[in-house]
């Protein structure tokens, strides 16, 4: 995977821009084929050679769903369904401390390159979703 330290340049990476620099956890391409999320990567977890990210059932629910990084999150997961056929790309990035209310991160971007996930679950109103990785014979990405 390749390490960055911007997040722009790990959307850069796949061609997507984020909405805006600052506040932005996830990007689309130009002409829309590609959407790539941020995910934390203390919420991925390994079932056999399946990765799967969840954001449901959590905690700091509050502390971010009103957001602006996540209300544009919300847009871009919404337009992977209707476009992409519910498939993303992937910048991990570490929290300095997960615990905390507001997350911050440690200023390196990891481009998974290798790495297409697909929307299993969404909710529209909170931007919580579950996603699983898709094996390479299945991705149109």
């Amino acid at each position: 995977m390749p390490v960055t330290r911007t997040l722009t340049a790990a959307f850069d990476y796949f061609g997507a821009r984020a909405t805006n620099v600052r506040w932005g956890w996830a990007a689309e391409s130009a002409d829309g084929s590609v959407v790539v999320i941020t995910l934390w990567s203390d919420q991925i977890r390994r079932e056999g050679t399946t990765i799967l990210y969840s954001t449901g059932d959590r905690a700091d629910l509050p502390n971010w769903v009103r957001r602006p990084g996540n209300r544009d999150r919300k847009k871009k997961l919404q337009h992977a369904i209707d476009h992409c056929g519910g498939l993303f790309r992937a910048v991990i990035v570490e929290a300095v401390d997960p615990a905390a209310d507001v997350r911050t991160t440690r200023k390196q971007y990891r481009a998974a390159e290798d790495l297409v996930m697909k929307i299993e679950s969404f909710d529209p109103v909170t931007g919580e979703f579950t996603a699983w990785s898709v094996k390479s014979s299945e991705r149109q990405i």
